[in-house]
């Protein structure tokens, strides 16, 4: 049985933002090289068969794993639901601490037919039964990045190490995260765990079993302007586009779709944004009339009546709904410069 984390090719790699389609491991090597010293550096958790003009099709990814990924405080208690029901059924999986929570690995048998779906649905399954909170954003995405083992993570000022079941049962997250701020980084006892390949059958059906709906509970009052410093955007690794929609205080409907819809799915940012506070943003930019628009129901002159939030909510939560190519968006008006991509996200 061949298993393995990253061997297989071709793959994406990123610095987060995606520049470099990979043909084997001198090429990731080579990366690694010429920009870990400055970029955090990152590897699509699957293999692709197919490349188009240059481009990856996602949908040819090769799904031989599900990739989870839990951040926030807590993590470990989380993790740890997850190796003991990965061994339970003796199932082949790996542990990461990605610099800031904790990334496992469970391998699968190599016949889905319904990609995101599949992954969505067992995903959604296991958050459910062992009570664990994943980052929605990995939930049935087949273009997904994860931190390179024993890569440095710049933000946190700690290395991505693999995890063993030592280092998971016999250490608090603090100690796990002075062990990773060391060089040479941590070796595990142990990396490979269990003996059989997850069968997903029973989960590979066109349908969302579990529904595709994303949380927009805004949990007390938006972002203040020092708030919302504090997430610190790298709004100049945005694509110019993005850059211009944030500069729109009068942004139109389709704008504030777009935007809502990037900064959701993008993988810039360390953390995914949540739902309060891409609406602090868009509250942040827009005029007074259009958020008024945009947040209440009253009919504010020069607008229709208003939508209460309802557009903004259902825009995020429905996990199906995605971002538009460069195309549709010069077709929109929303993109008014040249810069050699071809989507927002997914150069």
């Amino acid at each position: 049985m061949n298993v393995n984390l990253i061997e297989r090719f071709p793959r994406e790699l990123a610095r987060p933002f995606k520049d470099k389609i990979a043909w084997d491991l001198e090429e990731v090597n080579s990366y690694i090289k010429r920009f870990g010293s400055s970029y955090g550096i990152h590897i699509s958790v699957y293999p692709f068969s197919t490349i188009d003009e240059g481009k990856i099709d996602y949908s040819s990814a090769i799904i031989d794993k599900i990739f989870i990924d839990i951040d926030g405080r807590g993590w470990l208690k989380q993790l740890q639901k997850i190796f003991r029901w990965a061994m339970i059924d003796d199932i082949i999986s790996r542990y990461n601490m990605s610099g800031m929570g904790a990334h496992a690995f469970l391998f699968c048998m190599e016949t889905i037919q319904y990609k995101r779906s599949c992954i969505h649905n067992f995903q959604s399954y296991l958050e459910r039964k062992l009570k664990i909170n994943m980052d929605p954003q990995v939930k049935g995405d087949l273009s997904r990045t994860f931190r390179m083992p024993n890569t440095f993570n710049y933000k946190r000022g700690r290395y991505d190490i693999c995890m063993d079941k030592e280092l998971i049962f016999n250490h608090t997250e603090e100690e796990i995260y002075q062990i990773a701020s060391k060089f040479p980084t941590y070796k595990p006892k142990q990396v490979w765990y269990g003996h059989k390949l997850m069968d997903l059958s029973s989960f590979d059906i066109e349908e969302y079993m579990y529904g595709t709906k994303l949380s927009t509970d805004l949990n007390g009052d938006l972002l203040n302007d020092k708030e919302l410093k504090k997430l610190n955007l790298p709004v100049d690794e945005f694509p110019n586009c993005v850059k211009s929609w944030l500069l729109d205080e009068e942004l139109s409907y389709t704008g504030r779709y777009s935007l809502i819809i990037y900064l959701r799915d993008q993988q810039i940012t360390s953390i995914p944004l949540m739902f309060k506070e891409i609406v602090s943003i868009l509250k942040s930019i827009l005029s007074r009339d259009t958020w008024l628009h945009v947040s209440t129901n009253l009919r504010i002159p020069g607008h229709n009546v208003g939508e209460g939030l309802r557009t903004v909510k259902n825009t995020y939560s429905n996990a199906n709904y995605k971002m538009y190519s460069c195309y549709q968006l010069r077709d929109f008006g929303l993109c008014k410069t040249s810069c050699g991509r071809w989507h927002p996200i997914y150069e």
